[in-house]
């Protein structure tokens, strides 16, 4: 028997987003693997062949893979180098959303429960409205989504910590003001964010 290049892969203990790869193996691997249990009968243990031949052995994996393929996917792009306070706060509402979903479906709903777990863990940790404001003042997001409580908060942040780093009423007033024209892209504000631009590079123009 021939086979494609596909290989199995195995999990790496120091990337835990290798778990989503090895299940992804199995699948592209399904035939094959249960080629080896038919042509190899007498050669492997039993316990191999009742696993292969479980009836919702791939099923089971193909539903297992849909979870922690979006969680690699999030923590992806939550390590890469360019991410953002913006980005994380982004990804994890993502990821909560996703892992809820699996959480409803009958087929998912035990591991999604185990994941939805873990994640709101995570997501508590970024329950403060410094990442709220980061994801606000993050020129390609804009607060997009964010609820009227939740902007309302956003602004009371930014005075506050305009008037923690030295600056008086006045000032502060003004910063709140450029915000309003921010948020409603008006003058310089009006710039579209490109994929050349980072938040820096756009703020500082």
């Amino acid at each position: 028997m021939k086979a494609k290049k596909e290989t199995l892969d195995t999990v790496a203990d120091t990337r835990w987003t290798t778990v989503a790869d090895s299940l992804h193996s199995f699948l592209l691997l399904r035939i094959p693997l249960l080629t080896i249990v038919t042509e190899n009968d007498d050669r492997l243990p039993q316990k191999v062949k009742t696993v292969v031949n479980a009836r919702n052995f791939f099923y089971e994996i193909e539903n297992v893979y849909g979870i922690m393929r979006v969680l690699a996917y999030g923590v992806g792009i939550i390590q890469s180098n360019s991410a953002t306070m913006a980005d994380c706060y982004l990804i994890l509402i993502y990821i909560n959303r996703l892992t809820n979903e699996f959480v409803r479906s009958s087929e998912t709903k035990e591991f999604g429960r185990f994941v939805s777990k873990v994640v709101n863990i995570r997501l508590r940790e970024f329950q403060n409205f410094y990442y709220a404001a980061s994801f606000f003042l993050h020129p390609k997001y804009r607060g997009a989504g964010l609820l009227t409580d939740c902007r309302s908060q956003v602004y009371k942040t930014i005075a506050e910590y305009s008037k923690r780093i030295g600056n008086n009423q006045a000032t502060t007033k003004m910063v709140i003001a450029s915000l309003q024209r921010y948020e409603m892209k008006i003058g310089p504000y009006s710039l579209n964010y490109s994929k050349d631009d980072t938040p820096s590079s756009w703020w500082a123009m």
